[in-house]
């Protein structure tokens, strides 16, 4: 059973594109994300697929100069059975062990998990969830322009959680406003492990914040935006806002509970055909990862849009208090987005650049990265009545 369940997440990886309509990321990064993309019954789908090669050069000590080329699949799909009950599930398949600094890689370590995997049920505005959820929590780790500026806001990010969650939209002073709670541990299931390269199973002996015996971390956030549902806030919103904190008890060996607070802030200027967004985000955490130290982690970009092509420069900056030592990361980056001019069956294809320097506790990395995206979804009817539904054109 264990084995079926683990191999599923690079099968969905390749499902096929049968259905043209597109059905778009869902990104399952948070509760309010998940709406069913089609009539129920029926299945919805999409896939993203990343081939990634990072070249590290320059580097202050030299023996960290090496090259990394990987895949990224990630496949999330939703079963509705009822328009407002779903089950939804999202599949990676990608490197899970960290490379090793200084040695060249293709394609190595790579391994297929279960990311999330839980019940949800919609009603009036009201999003619940139960299982391993994503708890919301920033989100400088996801929407931060570039291919490396993600990696620094990316250690505050609350990944492979088991518990539960809620969330209510409404509109407040002219704002799209979101208040998202989750209440979780760290999952420690057969879910925790992989396929093919083995990442092992988390257990309690391993600590960290989080990771005890029972559901004993909290999280809270409040969205608002301007223009846009508070989701597309950064894509498509004219201003927004988000506040939220957490608590996470310590696990085994650790120094003390942690605590964080976090809150950003994004805003759109249009003119002519271009766009530029402006995005700042800051995140302070007692106790980080349930050790001594405090962290302090601060985002900043902006980026200039202009279809099909877009260009971003990005800061971001782990700062560890009271000991002084800091992570640090500037990264000037370019997309090209191909959409569906070379599609074969719909799928829509973009490339990225990105040149990144790096000081990581006084070592000195320069990385250019390229990164080449391939994106499809579709949905599949489960009854006739459904199909003759799907059939019909979108509004």
């Amino acid at each position: 059973m264990r084995g079926h369940t683990l191999l599923l997440a690079v099968v969905l990886a390749y499902l096929p594109t049968t259905v043209a309509t597109a059905a778009g990321s869902s990104h399952l990064k948070e509760l309010h994300v998940a709406p069913a993309p089609c009539q129920a019954p029926c299945i919805g789908y999409t896939t993203s697929n990343e081939l990634q090669n990072d070249w590290t050069f320059a580097a202050s000590p030299s023996r960290l100069t090496s090259n990394n080329l990987y895949p990224t699949l990630e496949s999330d799909l939703v079963l509705a059975p009822l328009d407002k009950l779903q089950v939804l599930g999202d599949f990676i398949f990608e490197p899970v062990k960290d490379a090793t600094p200084g040695h060249d890689h293709a394609f190595n370590d790579l391994g297929a998990f279960v990311d999330q995997l839980f019940l949800q049920a919609q009603t009036h505005g009201l999003n619940l969830q139960a299982g391993k959820i994503h708890p919301a929590f920033g989100r400088a780790w996801d929407v931060t322009p570039g291919l490396h500026s993600t990696d620094i806001p990316g250690e505050y990010e609350l990944e492979e959680r088991i518990g539960t969650g809620a969330a209510y939209g409404f509109k407040s002073f002219g704002l799209e406003t979101l208040v998202q709670a989750s209440a979780f541990t760290v999952d420690r299931t057969v879910l925790s492990e992989s396929a093919f390269t083995n990442r092992h199973r988390t257990h309690l002996s391993d600590g960290g914040a989080g990771n005890t015996s029972g559901v004993s971390s909290l999280a809270i956030q409040l969205d608002g935006c301007l223009g846009a549902p508070a989701i597309d806030c950064y894509g498509d919103g004219d201003f927004g806002y988000e506040l939220g904190a957490r608590y996470q008890q310590a696990g085994r060996g650790g120094a003390g509970d942690e605590l964080g607070l976090v809150a950003s802030a994004n805003k759109s200027i249009g003119f002519e055909e271009k766009t530029v967004r402006l995005l700042a985000e800051a995140a302070w955490f007692r106790n980080f990862e349930g050790a001594r130290d405090d962290a302090l982690f601060l985002t900043a970009s902006a980026e200039l849009e202009i279809e099909p092509l877009s260009y971003s420069l990005a800061y971001t900056r782990q700062q560890n208090l009271p000991s002084g030592g800091s992570d640090q990361l500037l990264e000037v980056a370019a997309a090209y987005d191909l959409g569906e001019a070379m599609s074969f069956v719909g799928e829509e294809w973009s490339i990225a650049f990105g040149y990144s320097i790096r000081r990581d506790q006084g070592e000195d990395t320069h990385v250019l990265a390229v990164l080449l995206t391939v994106d499809f979804g579709g949905s599949l009817p489960l009854s006739a009545a459904s199909r003759q539904h799907a059939s019909l054109p979108r509004p």
